[in-house]
């Protein structure tokens, strides 16, 4: 990449919270000292000046972290340097110079993932046009080098209820009440979900370019429940507008279901996605699929399906986001008893706390109508299931340079069908090298 290009402010601000403008003078003062020994070299001088001023100040341990990251970049140790940024992360989430300095020393050391990752936060967090646009130059150029994509995942998942199957023990048909087999009863689990994305964009100029993707993902328990596979591909022409505000992907996609190691499902057809920065700070998506199905196990399934998803994305700084989701799925097959209108609506809130905690918070319901009856059942199905899902992980903690993310969720359906209601809790454990 052009260094010219790609080069943050060596100016920064090492040492901040300036409260008056005496003090500023002395803080631009010791900035000046310290800046002067780090361009001649002089690296032990650099971080003695930082760690004599104003030791009993809050972010006193931030500053000196921060200057040590400035050293480490300057003597080409970006590794180093990223984990000194991100421990002034960890006790200052909106320290914007440490963010830019940490997504600069990532991109240096060759982790571009993560580099953008921390660009997308500075962009959508910044309220200064140009700020912004460095930011989107920056992204922009990581593109360009790594036109491709891999990312991949394997982690412990336990379960309360593996099979999503009733809660319940009986069920009342007639007047009387009947025993459900144990095996329609919920169960407890443990197994392992694993997969794994792969994309490319081939760039045709002029914001036109073909993106390729394609994912595998499963779950895979380890008693007598039939294991889950899927298998996904999409090859989607786009356009980009030119300052970024817009991006158009459309063209075919198809996916494969298997249970048990053998197929049951084949779905393919066309899906569209637009992505649209509305405002500094809000970010919209939407998609659009439809699909035909092909069922190899209950065909009376076949016939197609229609989703279309959107959702908003708000920066609150550097340090907080809240989302909002919405989606809307039409599954038509060969009896109405089987076709289904399903309603979602979620909210998202993800923070950043000192000491370096990370948090996600997800509640969603998801709401099932279905259109027609069975014939002992007097009217058509209709669930309501209520989710809350959490993620917590901390950036001081990682294993083999990824930070474990710890996820939790909770699931409980209503519904009209004794057969549908469950409650279920689900644990697992993920790694992620965007942190």
């Amino acid at each position: 990449m052009n260094s010219s290009i790609l080069r943050l402010a060596t100016s920064a601000a090492l040492l901040w919270l300036a409260l008056s403008p005496a003090m500023a003078a002395t803080i631009r003062e010791t900035q000046a000292e310290i800046l002067g020994h780090i361009r001649a070299g002089q690296y032990d001088a650099a971080i003695a000046v930082a760690e004599a001023f104003e030791p009993a100040h809050p972010n006193h341990a931030a500053r000196v972290a921060f200057v040590r990251g400035m050293v480490a970049k300057a003597k080409g140790e970006n590794r180093t340097a990223a984990k000194a940024f991100r421990e002034v992360l960890s006790a200052a989430p909106e320290q914007t110079q440490a963010r830019e300095q940490l997504a600069d020393a990532l991109l240096r050391d060759g982790d571009l993932d993560a580099a953008k990752h921390h660009f997308g936060i500075l962009e959508q967090a910044s309220t200064d046009p140009a700020r912004r646009q460095v930011y989107e130059r920056y992204s922009a150029l990581i593109d360009e080098q790594k036109p491709w994509s891999f990312g991949g995942y394997a982690t412990m998942a336990p379960s309360s209820n593996i099979n999503k199957a009733t809660r319940h023990d009986t069920v009342q048909l007639f007047g009387r009440n009947f025993s459900i087999n144990e095996e329609a009863q919920a169960r407890p689990g443990f197994g392992i979900a694993a997969g794994g994305t792969a994309g490319y964009l081939w760039n045709w100029g002029e914001g036109f370019g073909l993106q390729a993707s394609g994912s595998a993902g499963g779950t895979f328990y380890t008693d007598d429940t039939k294991s889950s596979l899927r298998l996904t591909g999409s090859l989607k022409p786009t356009w980009t507008a030119e300052d970024k505000s817009l991006r158009i992907a459309i063209g075919p996609t198809g996916e494969v279901g298997l249970s048990d190691w053998e197929a049951s499902v084949y779905r393919y057809g066309l899906a569209a996605d637009v992505t649209a920065k509305l405002m500094p700070g809000l970010l919209a998506n939407t998609s659009v699929t439809w699909l035909k199905q092909d069922f190899q196990i209950n065909n009376l399934k076949d016939g197609h399906r229609f989703e279309i998803d959107g959702s908003l994305v708000k920066s609150l700084g550097e340090s907080a986001s809240l989302s909002f989701t919405a989606g809307y799925a039409l599954e038509k097959t060969k009896v109405d008893h089987l076709n289904h209108h399903n309603y979602s609506l979620g909210l998202g809130l993800s923070k950043e706390w000192s000491g370096g905690w990370m948090t996600n918070v997800q509640p969603s319901v998801n709401i099932s109508q279905y259109d027609g009856t069975l014939a002992a059942v007097p009217e058509a199905q209709r669930d309501m299931a209520l989710r809350a899902a959490f993620q917590l992980s901390n950036r001081n903690f990682t294993v083999l340079g990824l930070m474990p993310v710890l996820n939790y969720s909770y699931t409980h359906q209503t519904s009209n069908d004794v057969y549908s209601e469950y409650d279920s809790h689900d644990l697992s454990v993920s790694f992620t090298g965007r942190f």
